[in-house]
């Protein structure tokens, strides 16, 4: 749906929140590199992740939708501990903020939404089923994996 056929209102209140998620969430993700295993931290980039999907989700926005659920799956899978945040993944999640800053661009210029690379997509899903990336590592077996979040830190 191109965003001309937008309520204006709805589409500036969805630009300005996801706007600034994705800037703190640029920072958020720098903190997370620091500490891979910060369960707060991988809580916080995956709630903004989650709202940014759910109201994309609202509006129609398939392209965003899209890659916002992959990087939110692989945050997910390293929340459950089934995956390490490590430089393979880091580089994904960020050149999936990357690409949603991009579809933000192109909705606030009334374009069409061009859809994220489907590597990067498919790389973001394998990681959220717990599969590591080319050059990622895999959790090893016994080690202890983080605690699992309370079902109202997904809530946004």
């Amino acid at each position: 749906m191109p965003a001309q056929d937008f309520d204006p209102e709805i589409l500036q209140d969805f630009l300005t929140e996801s706007g600034e998620l994705l800037d703190e969430l640029e920072g958020d993700l720098v903190r997370l590199e620091e500490d891979p295993a910060d369960p707060d931290m991988l809580n916080k980039v995956f709630r903004a992740l989650h709202t940014i999907k759910g109201s994309a989700s609202f509006l129609a926005l398939t392209n965003l939708v899209a890659i916002a659920h992959a990087a939110e799956s692989a945050l997910n899978a390293a929340r459950g501990g089934s995956v390490r945040v490590d430089r393979a993944v880091m580089d994904m999640l960020l050149a999936a903020v990357d690409v949603l800053k991009e579809q933000m661009g192109q909705l606030a210029a009334g374009q069409e939404l061009v859809a994220a690379d489907p590597e990067l997509v498919r790389g973001l899903a394998a990681v959220g089923e717990g599969i590591a990336p080319p050059g990622g590592e895999p959790v090893p077996a016994g080690v202890e994996r983080a605690p699992e979040p309370a079902a109202e830190a997904a809530r946004p």
